[in-house]
């Protein structure tokens, strides 16, 4: 369905392998080992390059987050994570918000313009109107950003407008990563 096979024969698996009821495991024969971590491990790791980060799944993960954040109140995300929280308020945070934000009617919050805006995201999802990749930037050992992102208001400085003419708001950034 996305180009990545799997190069795993299940009937071998299961020809190779046995349950140890002692030890509640299941046991695989050693000659099927480098079957094994080749056929689930780098599977997986090829999802991860051509599939989790590939630059649309980003757009919608980045609009879907922002959507959820604009409407945390009356879908009660804050109170479900919150300290002392009830375990059955975090156990409803599952993909069925997304659908509840859908349907929900901004009308009868205080922050319906948060929630129009965060179903007008999900709509645009929908649509594919997503968030456009830009530019990805790799910082080197040495630069002054090494230990820390830098702000959205850093980034913007170094751009020039003369080309274009058009500049960029910080808010038009999504900036991320590791440090």
């Amino acid at each position: 369905m996305v180009g990545v096979t799997v190069p795993l024969d299940p009937q071998r698996i299961m020809m190779y392998s046995r349950l140890d009821r002692d030890k509640e495991q299941v046991v695989f024969k050693m000659t099927e080992y480098s079957n094994l971590a080749k056929g689930l491990f780098e599977s997986r790791a090829e999802m991860h390059r051509r599939v989790y980060t590939h630059q649309k799944v980003k757009s919608i993960e980045f609009m879907v987050c922002d959507a959820l954040t604009l409407a945390q109140e009356p879908l009660g995300i804050r109170d479900a994570v919150a300290d002392g929280a009830d375990i059955q308020m975090y156990l409803h945070l599952d993909d069925s918000l997304i659908q509840r934000l859908q349907v929900l009617k901004a009308d009868q919050y205080e922050c319906a313009r948060d929630i129009q805006k965060a179903q007008e995201l999900l709509l645009q999802v929908a649509k594919r109107k997503l968030y456009k990749y830009v530019q990805e930037v790799t910082v080197s050992a040495g630069s002054p950003w090494q230990d820390k992102l830098p702000a959205a208001e850093e980034i913007i400085g170094y751009q020039s407008t003369s080309a274009t003419g058009v500049g960029t708001l910080s808010r038009s950034l999504i900036l991320g990563g590791q440090v």
